[in-house]
């Protein structure tokens, strides 16, 4: 019994060492603290791993195309919520507002406070084959059987559409670390991409930016609410709005780490804010391999 303890402690200790965590830790010359763990990477970095292939739970991107004067949207955003409630931290969320939707979108048609609208959210409608109607939803950027585009306006599909993506398993992992400087306001974004197995296409990622909680005007059923709260705001991409490369073809078990900083504007809320990583195809097929969401800290 008691070497049978004495074992089961020791290797209790080498998981837990073993296991670098992103974390604060004391210098041990200076004793001011350092980052250590997947955040401490300052350059992109690329290894080789063949001992850590096991696939993490799907994480499903779910791109929601949506307006703040459409009354039928806040039903669409019921279905994202309830997603996420049935698959805690496995969905991604990105409820994104485009310049193509014209009186959707117009903050002077309400008065709106805020104008969702960017530039980036305009290239994903575009890189995505456009956006029949709002409400309308991507599932891992895939064309799904059955639908003649990549995004779907059949609510009624939009559950099965997602609980059949998560099923799938990733053939990429990803792991996120975030670090967010409250006096420069940088967050520093460190992403690790491990191919779990041989590709046969290049490799791409793709970075975005996400604010919840923005309280401003909405269109719901047949009126207005003036303190609809606004979730998975698309704010911008840190990467290439159509993506960053990453690799020409990976073997199974390479591993790219990727480095980014990026300024938090001072009008955005640091604490609602979530970072998106992706990675995916690109081009003909968009179809995302796995999905990360961390929110910054």
């Amino acid at each position: 019994m008691r070497r049978g303890l004495l074992l089961g402690v020791i290797i209790s200790v080498i998981a837990i060492t073993g296991c670098k965590k992103d974390k604060l830790e004391p210098n041990p010359d200076t004793g001011a603290p350092v980052l250590t763990g997947l955040i401490s990477y300052d350059a992109d970095t690329e290894f080789t791993d063949l001992d850590n292939l096991t696939p993490q739970d799907r994480v499903l991107l779910m791109q929601e195309f949506t307006g703040v004067y459409c009354y039928t949207c806040p039903l669409a955003h019921y279905i994202t919520s309830d997603l996420i409630q049935m698959y805690p931290n496995r969905i991604a969320a990105m409820n994104i507002h485009s310049h193509f939707y014209s009186i959707y979108d117009d903050p002077n048609v309400m008065g709106n406070l805020y104008d969702f609208r960017t530039e980036d959210g305009d290239s994903m409608v575009s890189m995505l084959g456009g956006v029949m109607s709002v409400p309308s939803a991507a599932f891992n950027m895939k064309l799904l059987a059955g639908e003649a585009n990549i995004t779907s306006n059949a609510r009624d599909n939009w559950m099965g559409y997602a609980s059949n993506e998560l099923s799938t398993p990733p053939k990429v992992n990803i792991e996120m670390a975030t670090s967010f400087d409250n006096s420069t306001r940088n967050v520093k974004i460190v992403v690790k991409y491990h191919a779990l197995e041989d590709l046969n296409e290049n490799l791409y990622h793709s970075i975005a930016i996400v604010e919840n909680d923005i309280i401003d005007k909405q269109f719901v059923d047949t009126a207005v609410v003036n303190d609809y709260h606004h979730m998975h705001i698309f704010r911008d991409m840190v990467t290439d709005a159509k993506a960053d490369f990453i690799g020409i073809t990976p073997t199974q078990g390479q591993v790219f780490i990727k480095v980014f900083n990026y300024t938090i504007p001072a009008e955005w809320n640091e604490n609602n804010i979530d970072v998106i990583s992706y990675v995916h195809q690109k081009d003909a097929n968009w179809n995302v391999y796995q999905t990360s969401i961390k929110q910054i800290q």
